[in-house]
């Protein structure tokens, strides 16, 4: 079975996930500040495929 990976940025990740929790989304990972500059979560839908919402953080 083939599976996808999507990657949507967006301005406010801790509202979307908090949106998909409330929806019963399947967390993969919760919100996280991530070594390579994202704050990013990822659920994954009904068909396996791994959503992954991102902000890039600012960087110095």
């Amino acid at each position: 079975m083939l599976h996808s990976l999507v990657m949507v940025y967006l301005d406010d990740v801790d509202s979307v996930f908090e949106k998909a929790k409330a929806a019963d989304a399947k967390v993969e990972y919760e919100p996280m500040d991530m070594p390579y500059g994202r704050r990013e979560f990822g659920v994954r839908d009904i068909d396996g495929n791994l959503w992954c919402f991102a902000k890039k953080l600012a960087t110095d």
